[in-house]
C-alpha cells in the first residue's frame, strides 16, 4: 500500500478553501479576521514566503490545531521541506516492497541544508506536538520527524549535491547487522550530535506510530525503527541509515 499523497492532501484539507482577501504584499493586518489571517498564511506560502507566514500565524496568539498543523508546515517550507517536496519523495513509499530508499530521495531533495534548516524543521516538530491528541496529530508527528531525519542525512552531504552511503558512515557499516554490531558503523560526515538527533527523531516517529491505524506512513516509521534491533546508539542510526535509505 502507497501513501498515496497523503501529505499534500492532509495539508490542503486542514487549511480549507482558499479565497480572496489575502493580501500578498503587506504585513500583517491585526484589523482582520482569524480566518483572513490564516489565508493570508497560505497566500504567503503559496508565493514562497514561507517566513511570512509563520509571522502571520505566530500572531494569532491562542493556537487551535488547525493553525498549529499549518504553523508546522511554514516551518518546514521555511527549510526547504515544503509539502510538495516531501510529498514527492515519501508519496512512493510502498508498504509491500518497504522501500525505505525514499527517505534517501527526501534527503537528496533537501541537498544543501544548513543547522539553521534542522532549527526549524524542530520548530516544526514542537507545534505538531502541541496539537490535541488524535490521529491527525500522529500522522504529522511522524511526517515531521522523518522530515528530520532526511534533512540530517542532506546535512552530511560532502559535495552539497548528493547524500551518498560515504556521507553516513564508513564502509564498515555495509551489511552490518545494526542491532548486534553497531560499533562496526561509526561516523563519516554524520557526526554523533547529527546521529543522536535522527535516533531522537527515528525514536519519535515510531512512539507517534504506536499501534494504531495510521497506513503506510506509520508502517515505514515502525519498520526504520525495528531496524535498530534494540541498539538504541549513534552508530545503529548510522548502520540503519547507511544500509537501508541509501543505495549508494
Amino acid at each position: 500500500m502507497k501513501l498515496n499523497r497523503l501529505f499534500l492532501g492532509a495539508a490542503l484539507a486542514a487549511i480549507g478553501v482558499l479565497g480572496a482577501g489575502c493580501n500578498l504584499t503587506g504585513g500583517i493586518d491585526s484589523s482582520k479576521s482569524r480566518d483572513e489571517r490564516i489565508l493570508d498564511a497560505q497566500a504567503k506560502m503559496d508565493t514562497g514566503d514561507c517566513g511570512g507566514a509563520i509571522s502571520i500565524l505566530n500572531s494569532l496568539g491562542d493556537q487551535d490545531d488547525r493553525s498549529l498543523q499549518m504553523l508546522g508546515t511554514a516551518y518546514l517550507c521555511n527549510a526547504g521541506a515544503t509539502v510538495k517536496k516531501v510529498d514527492a519523495a515519501l508519496g512512493s513509499y510502498d508498504s509491500s516492497s518497504n522501500n525505505l530508499t525514499v527517505i534517501g530521495t527526501l534527503a537528496n531533495r533537501l541537498v544543501p541544508t544548513t543547522n539553521d534548516a534542522d532549527s526549524g524543521i524542530v520548530s516544526a516538530i514542537n507545534a505538531f506536538n502541541r496539537m490535541s491528541a488524535s490521529n491527525n496529530k500522529s500522522v504529522w508527528q511522524i511526517y515531521g520527524n522523518i522530515v528530520r531525519i532526511a534533512n540530517l542525512m542532506a546535512k552530511a552531504s560532502a559535495d552539497s549535491a548528493t547524500v551518498h552511503r560515504s556521507d553516513i558512515g564508513l564502509t564498515a557499516c555495509l551489511a552490518a547487522s545494526c542491532g548486534t554490531a553497531p560499533a562496526a558503523c561509526s561516523g563519516a560526515r554524520m557526526g554523533d550530535g547529527d546521529a543522536t538527533n535522527a535516533l531522537t527523531a527515528l525514536q519519535a516517529a515510531a512512539a507517534a506510530a504506536g499501534n494504531t491505524s495510521l497506513g503506510s506512513i506509520a508502517t515505514l516509521a515502525n519498520n526504520l525503527n525495528t531496524l535498530l534491533g534494540g541498539s538504541a546508539s549513534q552508530n545503529a542510526t548510522r548502520c540503519v541509515l547507511f544500509n537501508n535509505a541509501l543505495s549508494n
